[in-house]
């Protein structure tokens, strides 16, 4: 039985996100720490951290890194690398 690596097994579940785990999911991968993530969406950075959890799990239970790579590839396609590293923390 063939494998698939994570980041294609999360984006084929972006779809099971909420609307405001959807925008946090998205910003990750501008770069977003927690704090700007937080403060962009008028919520606390523990409510961010929450969201964060709960979107590893939904999306096959990525590192934070995977994440913010599969946020990133996402947005663009996979033809680009980030510029920078994720800046979020849980």
């Amino acid at each position: 039985m063939p494998t698939t690596d994570p980041i294609t097994t999360a984006m084929t579940r972006i779809g099971l996100l909420t609307g405001r785990e959807r925008e946090i999911f998205d910003l990750l991968g501008r770069s977003q720490s927690t704090a700007e993530i937080a403060g962009r969406l008028g919520i606390s950075a523990r409510t961010v951290k929450f969201h964060i959890a709960n979107i590893r799990t939904k999306l096959g239970g990525l590192s934070l890194h995977l994440l913010c790579a599969a946020s990133y590839l996402h947005a663009t396609g996979p033809a680009e690398a980030p510029a920078e590293p994720c800046a979020a923390q849980i």
